[in-house]
């Protein structure tokens, strides 16, 4: 699997919110997918022959589980200032609504965001001070996963590996196994596009586990370094 196998694969995950018999200028519909845009999460309009039930709903998460609801209430969701990846905070009220969408893999197609994800992936990995972390950057790739801060991570906590990889020509990614705790699995795939960046940051062990996979297939860089 490549890491546009691993977006592909992202992208066919989806999960789902339909509406039913909405009219295609309604702000809703709009809110909606601003609401979902961080997810790995799509927003399908249904309309039926008889235009009947109006207002209807469907969740469909992932793994296929459903939550039947209203846009009355989504509407309440967004208005209410809702996150969807705030489920178990300050949610509690649409949670049914919520928890299909709950995921661990999300969108980011955004320079600064993919860049604060792989800062994050970067802390992870030295606060943990174990495991392995894998590298892989083109030229053009953000400066934080480069120079200084990897030297940093280089030099933290006994037991972690860094190793840096030759990355493909369009794409950049930074993987944290975990060490021995899976709940610490992170990493930042993102991809150049003509338009801009198509990225995803997951926190799915399964998902970084291909990721470092694929990126340990990569030719090394830099021989990987245990810190001390």
């Amino acid at each position: 699997m490549s890491v546009h196998d691993i977006l592909t694969f992202v992208d066919r995950s989806a999960a789902e919110l339909r509406v039913f018999n909405v009219p295609a200028d309604d702000p809703l519909l709009t809110e909606l997918e601003r609401f979902l845009e961080p997810l790995n999460a799509s927003l399908e309009r249904t309309t039926t022959a008889s235009h009947r039930p109006a207002g209807l709903a469907v969740v469909t998460g992932v793994s296929g589980e459903t939550t039947v609801t209203t846009t009355e209430t989504l509407a309440a969701l967004v208005s209410a200032g809702g996150t969807a990846t705030g489920v178990g905070s300050d949610d509690r009220e649409f949670t049914a609504i919520l928890e299909p969408l709950k995921q661990t893999t999300f969108h980011a197609d955004e320079l600064a965001t993919l860049e604060g994800a792989a800062r994050e992936v970067v802390d992870r990995a030295a606060r943990y001070g174990e495991g392995s972390m894998l590298v892989a950057t083109p030229e053009w790739a953000p400066a934080i996963t480069a120079g200084g801060q990897l030297e940093q991570v280089d030099t933290v906590g006994p037991g972690l590996v860094v190793s840096r990889r030759q990355a493909d020509a369009d794409c950049w990614a930074v993987a944290f196994d975990g060490g021995r705790t899976d709940e610490y699995a992170c990493g930042v795939l993102a991809v150049r596009t003509e338009d801009g960046y198509r990225g995803i940051t997951t926190y799915d062990p399964g998902l970084v586990s291909w990721l470092c996979s694929e990126l340990s297939a990569k030719p090394v860089v830099r021989s990987p370094i245990a810190s001390e």
